[in-house]
């Protein structure tokens, strides 16, 4: 890497937080997340609301800040923000790689590797706290280390005020106190006797605590939307207390451990293989091979305290018994990029030397090659896997149920069932101004509300069908059959099965393949797989299918015959395709792409015949009905 093109200290970490923003920003969410907790943060600040333990309020402020841009949906504003903190995250990561490396090459490729590395990428293109809270791990490490390097008071202050701060965000940050000690202790054990520090110690914890105080006063005035706990005989002092500390949350800190050996097996098994695609085979190999040259560098006091970091969050994901224990991988993974970038800057030393004075100008352009290849392969085989930029589901599927709704209407959604359905639902009350004024309420409310106001159902309850009579309302006029029948003569048809999608498979519905070729019928067959790759216009029985009870596969190399049709693949297809019970899938990759709907019943994917262009990808949910992309919702008629 030309050394006049970075000159500056700035320079490098500015150019790879800028690269990681453009791919970030190129796959970013557009629209309101079908996740729970991502589509509540999009809206959340809007109303000045109150999030789950612990309450991210820094987060909160920040949405606020960015939902003021004047471009895009309000989730797509607030889904920027994590491309932005994550963007920022690397370049921090750059510099301390950099530090560590020696080498801008090798800090460079290290950075990236963890920037497009699927599990940190999937963070930074929605709206969700852990890239900022990369951010604040990266930026407290870079301090720390700074000061380990400079010796100077005011960086040691520097730091723990921002250390302190980081609390506002996230509680986790604890995890990073061992390190941190180790490394005073090592450098200026004596500094944490002075007063002064005490003072800025002081000073650290009242801004750690400070932007908490967002929370308290809002529970205090009644937030429209709260987690907050509820009181009972408590002070709301101490409610703060156990909100901020994340008490609802203690019984599943290191409850892992006490699951016995298979389910923490399971968990590290998950971490290892997480790890390895993260970061493939080569990169934990130089992860190992940083650490031996941080040893023989006799920077070893430096390598420790990585160790100390890496294993305090370790530790903690392994047996923090939580939904998504993956996300809480990230920051051991950031820790194991600094290795990888001193393995990198080792193993650049010695291909330079054996290069040779004559050849230093091959060796040189060799090696900054191999730096960038190895995070282009991460970002070249992730794209798919991560790009969110034409992930309109949730937006379809609210647009399809109010179109069913009459206005001011009251739905049932027990919770937490219909957790993510509720908040997708309240975003679009909040991004519409007013326009939308929804009434969510449990089953046993029907009663309140019936003659109030229009009460729907999402599935016919069998508690409220009792009582009263229901009326199913459908978003979508077109069958399986009908769309099938609109497709031109050729044209490539896909078709997974997922979940259940059996219980109202109609005759029609289940005779409809055969206008691809198929004649697979899953009637009758509850939660059975179902994958087919058939031709429009092919004789029944022409296609190749898989069907039955477990997991289905089929996976065709391009050029490859489809079935008896006669036609062939333009690009390689892989379906899978199992019910509930064998996996829950209903795969459909092209060239290693997902491309599938990923909806309960049947998934479908149309391809032009000779170039393979997807031309539409469709869902029938059959265990409802036999209509494609349809929403059903049940309106509550009359008493029985």
């Amino acid at each position: 890497m030309p050394e006049r093109l970075f000159a500056h200290r700035a320079s490098l970490p500015l150019a790879v937080a800028l690269a990681a923003l453009i791919v970030y920003w190129r796959t970013l969410l557009p629209d309101v997340s079908a996740w729970g907790d991502s589509a509540k943060f999009q809206y959340l600040a809007q109303v000045w609301g109150i999030p789950h333990p612990t309450g991210y309020p820094v987060y909160l402020l920040l949405t606020r800040l960015f939902a003021l841009l004047p471009w895009g949906t309000l989730a797509y504003r607030v889904n920027l923000l994590s491309a932005v903190c994550a963007a920022a995250a690397i370049g921090v990561l750059t510099l301390i790689a950099f530090q560590m490396s020696r080498d801008r090459a090798s800090a460079a490729g290290a950075a990236l590797m963890v920037a497009f590395s699927p599990l940190f990428w999937s963070q930074a293109v929605v709206a969700e706290v852990y890239a900022l809270n990369a951010l604040w791990v990266a930026l407290c490490l870079a301090l720390i280390l700074r000061w380990r390097a400079s010796g100077r008071p005011a960086d040691l202050y520097i730091a723990l005020l921002v250390y302190g701060l980081s609390f506002s965000h996230h509680m986790s940050m604890v995890l990073l106190l061992p390190a941190f000690l180790y490394w005073i202790a090592c450098k200026e054990a004596s500094i944490l006797l002075r007063p002064h520090t005490w003072l800025v110690i002081a000073a650290a914890i009242g801004l750690g605590l400070l932007p908490y105080t967002y929370i308290l006063v809002r529970a205090a005035q009644g937030a429209s939307y709260s987690e907050f706990p509820t009181l009972g005989e408590r002070s709301l002092l101490t409610a703060w207390v156990d909100y901020l500390s994340g008490a609802q949350f203690r019984g599943g800190f290191l409850a892992v451990f006490g699951q016995g050996p298979d389910a923490l097996w399971s968990r590290v098994a998950l971490y290892g293989r997480l790890l390895a695609e993260q970061f493939a085979w080569w990169g934990v190999a130089l992860a190992g091979l940083g650490s031996v040259v941080l040893w023989r560098r006799r920077e070893r006091v430096l390598l420790v305290g990585l160790v100390l970091a890496f294993l305090t969050q370790l530790v903690f994901s392994l047996g923090y018994d939580v939904i998504d224990p993956e996300v809480y991988f990230i920051p051991s993974y950031l820790v194991c990029s600094l290795l990888i970038a001193s393995g990198l800057g080792g193993l650049g030393q010695l291909i330079r030397r054996a290069g040779g004075a004559r050849l230093r100008l091959v060796s040189n352009g060799l090696w900054v090659g191999l730096c960038l290849a190895l995070p282009g392969l991460s970002l070249l085989g992730n794209w798919c896997a991560v790009d969110q930029s034409d992930n309109l589901t949730a937006r379809r599927w609210a647009e399809a149920l109010l179109r069913g709704l009459q206005p001011n209407a009251a739905i049932v959604m027990p919770q937490p069932y219909y957790y993510s359905q509720k908040q997708v639902l309240q975003y679009v009350m909040v991004a519409e101004r007013g326009n939308l004024d929804l009434q969510f309420i449990e089953p046993s409310q029907v009663d309140a509300w019936f003659g109030r106001r229009p009460v729907y159902l999402l599935e016919p309850l069998a508690e409220i069908a009792e009582r009263y009579r229901l009326q199913a309302i459908d978003s979508s006029e077109e069958t399986l059959d009908s769309w099938l029948a609109r497709l031109p003569e050729g044209t490539i048809v896909l078709a997974a099965a997922k979940d259940e999608a059996s219980l109202r498979l109609s005759d029609r519905a289940a005779r409809a393949w055969q206008l691809v070729g198929g004649q697979f019928n899953l009637q009758g067959c509850f939660r059975c797989a179902h994958a087919l790759v058939g031709v429009r216009g092919a004789p029944p029985g022409t296609a190749l299918e898989a069907g039955g009870a477990g997991l289905r596969t089929l996976d065709l190399p391009a050029g490859a015959l489809i079935g008896n049709t006669g036609q062939r693949t333009p690009v390689r297809i892989t379906l899978r395709s199992a019910g509930l019970e064998a996996g829950n899938l209903g795969d459909i990759w092209l060239g290693g792409c997902q491309v599938s709907p990923q909806h309960r019943g049947y998934n479908i994917v149309a391809l032009a015949p000779s170039s393979g262009q997807l031309l539409a990808a469709v869902y029938a949910d059959t265990f409802e009905s036999d209509r494609v992309n349809n929403v059903r919702s049940y309106r509550v008629l009359a008493r029985r």
